[in-house]
């Protein structure tokens, strides 16, 4: 996925203009990087104003979506084949939901253009698909990723990352009428089995809850009183997890993040996430020697790139079915001994499409590197295969046959993996992680010209070693 930020001149022309161009390409990147759809999303930021309008005196950010009307049934065939495409568990659970006499079976379904996109609903990128803007008062903002704000001060990126989702689609159309809904809506609940719609504001006082299981679990209260804020974000402040970018309102000096259900509800509505992981027996870096990533087990240590022995926090499973995955999200990349240097790899290595490697100081996604001989897309793969994920305390590159590989990122859907509970039980207020401030290249466009001709040399190398 790409977003595209074009920044208006009441950005350009403010003192903080390098300080909020740097952390809004940081919450655009972490989208992109997170979100597998082949869509481009254009967004249009401000600093005081959203789309040439003052923001309201009390608001910290505002966002406006460009919308289109569907049918129930446009949207449920669309959910269905965005779920049966990826694979991905939480919308199979989420769509598992529906059916032909789902409600609401009329009406229309208000979506947000970028939404549209990745669903399928709308072929065509729009010029712009929404705006959002932030208060222009620079004294209360905190732009760094890696620091919790001072006492008064508000974490400048959840806002960001709170904003930009509404315009990807997460918002709910509860001002449009009692007949307009959004698909939000669908996985409403008020009670197991029982749906609580959003038509015009007549559950504005309710205790709705987000469950993508029929309303057997309870993934987060929505905030349900329009006057406190966006029905469409989480109750403050008990949302999903305390400190929560999603939450209606943000707390000042504390950080407030991306949850794991924050990514399961964009999931839901059509976000591919796809887990990034290393196939089974590739060999990890330990201090006791090379072990295949199977065996390893939650308190073993691996080696860091920078050199220490870190223990396992969690290893995460996930089950792979070929048979009605894209194969261009689902089957591995190879990439071939040396292809990288000498002895990196040291032997083949196969890990997920968008599990990133370190080449030449860059964070690059394996799809990106494919040149068709070096580094291919696996096809010789079984109809169901597993993949595996080393989750450290940190975001941290460990050597994967001799390989510096990315660890698991928080932000990624745990819901994607077969063994999610686990995590659940061993950190039920979540285990926050800050991704590495290395740049990232996604798809091949994006990496580096050095990096590219390096490895094309490199690959003609190997070919002509091979055929003497």
């Amino acid at each position: 996925m790409q977003i595209d930020a074009t920044f208006d001149s009441s950005v350009l022309s403010s003192s903080a203009s390098t300080e909020i161009e740097n952390a809004v390409d940081y919450v655009v990147n972490l989208y992109d990087s997170l979100f597998s759809n082949p869509i481009t999303i254009n967004i249009d930021v401000g600093w005081g104003e959203v789309d040439g309008q003052t923001l309201e005196s009390d608001a910290l950010g505002e966002s406006i979506s460009n919308t289109s009307d569907y049918s129930y049934s446009q949207v449920a065939n669309a959910l269905t084949s965005t779920a049966d495409a990826s694979g991905d568990s939480a919308q199979l659970a989420a769509v598992s939901t529906l059916s032909s006499d789902s409600p609401p079976t009329s009406g229309s379904f208000v979506i947000a253009d970028a939404e549209a996109q990745a669903l399928g609903l709308m072929s065509s990128t729009p010029t712009v698909d929404g705006y959002v803007g932030f208060d222009s008062d620079p004294s209360i903002w905190s732009f760094l990723s890696t620091a919790t704000p001072a006492a008064g001060e508000y974490y400048f990126i959840g806002v960001a990352e709170h904003e930009i989702s509404e315009v990807m689609g997460r918002m709910s159309d509860i001002g449009s009428g009692p007949n307009s809904y959004s698909v939000m809506d669908l996985f409403r609940y008020s009670a197991p089995g029982v749906r609580d719609l959003t038509a015009g504001s007549s559950h504005s006082n309710s205790s709705a809850y987000f469950s993508i299981n029929g309303g057997e679990t309870n993934l987060g209260t929505w905030n349900n009183v329009p006057r406190l804020g966006d029905t469409g974000d989480w109750k403050s402040p008990d949302g999903p997890t305390p400190n929560d970018a999603f939450n209606a309102a943000s707390s000042p000096g504390v950080i407030n993040a991306l949850s794991t259900n924050d990514v399961t509800l964009m999931n839901v509505l059509g976000y591919d996430t796809t887990p990034l992981c290393l196939m089974p027996g590739t060999k990890i870096r330990t201090p006791k020697g090379e072990i295949t990533i199977e065996t390893l087990s939650r308190g073993d240590l691996v080696v860091t790139t920078d050199g220490r022995a870190a223990p396992v926090a969690w290893m995460g499973r996930c089950s792979v079915s070929t048979r009605f995955a894209d194969p261009l999200r689902v089957l591995p990349i190879r990439i071939r001994a040396d292809a990288l240097g000498d002895n990196t790899p040291s032997r083949d290595l196969l890990l997920s499409p968008d599990h990133a490697v370190l080449v030449d100081g860059v964070l690059v996604h394996a799809s990106a590197l494919v040149n068709g001989s070096s580094i291919v897309r696996e096809t010789n793969v079984p109809a169901q295969f597993t993949y595996y994920h080393i989750e450290l305390d940190d975001h941290s590159l460990i050597l994967a046959e001799n390989t510096a590989v990315e660890t698991f990122i928080d932000h990624v859907d745990r819901l994607a993996f077969d063994n999610w509970q686990e995590h659940e039980t061993l950190y039920p207020d979540g285990n926050a992680i800050i991704e590495m401030l290395y740049p990232r290249a996604k798809g091949y466009r994006q990496v580096p010209r050095s990096i590219r001709e390096r490895l094309a040399e490199r690959s003609a190398l190997l070919v002509d070693l091979i055929a003497a």
